[in-house]
């Protein structure tokens, strides 16, 4: 199931250096897609905005982390013990298309995030794919994890 560009439209967002074909500037190209700083959920974002607080209070940490859709992909089925396939029967064409036409009108859309605290959660599957089927090398996604003192 792959959504797919035409080559004109590649071509085009290649030249407009929105997409690159290797990873030399795979951050600053992927930071022109997400807005970094901001994940569309509350409760993650109130943590991106009192980092001390969510650590002395809650010992709740984050990181920025950047990493191939591929690899989120995957780190997504191994947090749900489903493979990679049964995940592409997750995806509704028609989010993913919302996604790659927000990306390709050069709306930024909010970093995913992988959650290890209190359950593992995921958010921003759809993203992943539609980054992938516009050739993104990378993408930025938040972790959050519990850090116990020592």
């Amino acid at each position: 199931m792959k959504v797919k560009i035409t080559e004109h439209q590649y071509k085009s967002l290649l030249n407009k250096n929105l997409i690159k074909e290797s990873y030399g500037n795979a951050e600053i190209i992927a930071n022109k897609f997400f807005n970094v700083g901001k994940t569309g959920m509350p409760f993650y974002d109130s943590i991106l905005e009192n980092p001390e607080y969510f650590l002395k209070n809650k010992e709740i940490k984050f990181s920025l982390v950047y990493m191939s859709p591929d690899e989120y992909i995957k780190k997504v089925s191994d947090l749900q013990g489903i493979n990679s396939d049964e995940q592409n029967k997750n995806i509704s064409i028609s989010n993913l298309q919302k996604i790659i036409n927000l990306f390709k009108s050069g709306i930024k859309i909010d970093v995913p995030i992988i959650e290890f605290f209190p359950q593992k959660a995921q958010e921003g599957r759809h993203r992943a794919f539609a980054a992938k089927e516009l050739g993104l090398k990378l993408i930025p996604v938040y972790i959050f994890y519990r850090q116990r003192p020592n």
